[in-house]
């Protein structure tokens, strides 16, 4: 299903107690070829506030089986689904609760501080934007 190789990915539990980010591995066959293409993400995650405050590159993978993968190579994140629209909003929800997960054990490990602060360049609360209005009583 997909093309060969292994991918680090870190799981999305948020119940986990490790002091640590837990991480499984992926193995993946080698079988038949993935079809991918380049894709920038930015905007809201979801309904928790975080939004993506600087465009992140991601892969879109879709296999012969009609399955579809997004993942990024800068954190690991993936999400899937049958369609190209479900991968992608798997990969937001995914990316949020990574948000949540390495904010939670960022403080118990040092490894996952260096890692939330690189996510947190990409991904952070929406800061409400500010209206200015010229003073009109000159």
């Amino acid at each position: 299903m997909r093309s060969a190789g292994q991918y680090s990915v870190s799981a999305m539990s948020s119940t986990s107690t490790r002091a640590s980010v837990p991480r499984r591995t992926v193995r993946t066959e080698e079988s038949s070829p993935m079809k991918s293409a380049g894709l920038v993400l930015v905007g809201p995650l979801g309904k928790s506030g975080l939004s993506i405050r600087q465009p992140m590159l991601v892969v879109l993978e879709s296999d012969d089986d009609g399955g579809f993968l997004i993942s990024d190579p800068t954190f690991a994140v993936y999400g899937e689904g049958h369609s190209a629209a479900a991968a992608h909003w798997d990969y937001r929800s995914s990316l949020e609760d990574y948000f949540f997960l390495l904010k939670d054990h960022s403080e118990k490990s040092p490894e996952d501080k260096r890692q939330f602060a690189k996510l947190k360049t990409y991904v952070d609360f929406e800061l409400p934007r500010l209206e200015y209005r010229a003073n009109s009583s000159r």
